[in-house]
């Protein structure tokens, strides 16, 4: 999916992010934000680009790529509760 269009919001900055930052078209990709629920992490920079909380997101129209599989079905619920219609990218585990 992210070779139709590379630019891309990946919604959590766990491990499975830093794995696929290594070993798949992620790497290649733009990312335009990296999203992340855990307020800690707010503000800090990953390949350059700066981490945001979830209620930044508004006005950002970019696909969104969970890179979460244990908390893929709770994001996608807020996701939708937020009323964000980006399209969303999801793991198949």
């Amino acid at each position: 999916m992210l070779s139709k269009n590379k630019r891309v919001i990946v919604w959590g900055i766990g491990q499975l992010t830093m794995k696929l930052l290594v070993e798949t078209s992620l790497a290649k990709a733009e990312i335009v934000a990296f999203v992340d629920s855990n307020p800690i992490n707010k503000g800090k920079i990953l390949n350059g680009v700066r981490v945001i909380a979830p209620e930044e997101l508004n006005g950002i129209d970019e696909q969104i790529l969970i890179s979460s599989t244990l908390h893929q079905l709770s994001i996608t619920l807020q996701i939708k509760k937020m009323g964000l219609k980006n399209d969303l990218i999801v793991l198949k585990h």
